[in-house]
């Protein structure tokens, strides 16, 4: 006969205080707190290793202090909750000074640091060519355009990223060589409209981000304003879509 303790019952009656302060170490009142851990029990007639035993909650008070009284291990877990506030660090029950923080500025600080991550990663690296930082920041970040090309499978990368001396500018397609040199010869830069540019040069050498990649160069009439929009038209198969001219 199996016998399975009481996960309670192993445990002893325990006092959890502490105080509740936001970021500045101002004290946070009307926030629920509950001591939690998990351990074997029975869920939806099975035994299973990971039940929650949970306290009553109880609510820190004007000073941000709380007090729970538990029948539960030193490593309880607390859990806290506040509209319009975040638990952000795991707390237990040893712990004493918790600290609740204001979504509104957690939010902000969490969108300031991918801001700056996503700068850091589109900053040019030294000694990086032009077709290189296309292929490490611009192909991932920008959906293709799909395209069936005399019987072949293309994909055009709709950005358009102006090289080094300012000559041309770099377009990327994936497809099979020879069909990326037919559509080269034809696709023309559109801006609001009317061609800026006719026809592009299959570059030489392998550039690309993949065996499978090559580069267009465009000769530009005249740089667009950024404002303008931008299109590129294929007109042997009337397949016309609109262009953005990478501005680092």
């Amino acid at each position: 006969m199996l016998l399975l303790a009481i996960p309670g019952c192993s445990h002893e009656v325990r006092t959890i205080s502490g105080q509740v302060v936001d970021e500045s170490g101002s004290a946070v009142s009307g926030v629920a707190l509950k001591a939690c851990y998990s351990d074997w029990g029975w869920s939806n007639g099975r035994l299973v290793w990971d039940k929650d035993f949970c306290s009553e909650p109880v609510t820190s008070d004007k000073d941000g202090h709380y007090r729970i009284r538990f029948r539960g291990p030193a490593e309880s877990r607390l859990l806290l909750r506040k509209e319009g506030w975040l638990q952000t660090t795991d707390y237990h029950a040893t712990d004493t000074r918790i600290v609740i923080v204001r979504s509104d500025l957690y939010n902000a600080r969490r969108l300031q640091e991918q801001q700056a991550r996503d700068e850091a990663f589109r900053k040019r690296r030294p000694d990086e060519t032009a077709a290189a930082y296309y292929c490490r920041v611009i192909v991932p970040e920008t959906r293709p355009v799909n395209l069936t090309y005399r019987d072949s499978k293309l994909a055009i990368t709709p950005v358009l990223l102006t090289t080094d001396d300012g000559a041309s500018n770099l377009l990327a397609i994936e497809g099979p060589p020879e069909t990326v040199r037919s559509i080269a010869a034809e696709l023309q830069l559109r801006a609001d409209g009317a061609s800026i540019t006719n026809g592009g040069n299959l570059l030489n050498g392998t550039i690309g981000c993949a065996s499978d990649y090559s580069f267009i160069a465009f000769s530009l009439t005249h740089l667009p304003a950024p404002d303008t929009r931008l299109e590129i038209l294929v007109p042997s198969i009337s397949a016309l879509f609109d262009a953005d001219l990478w501005r680092r």
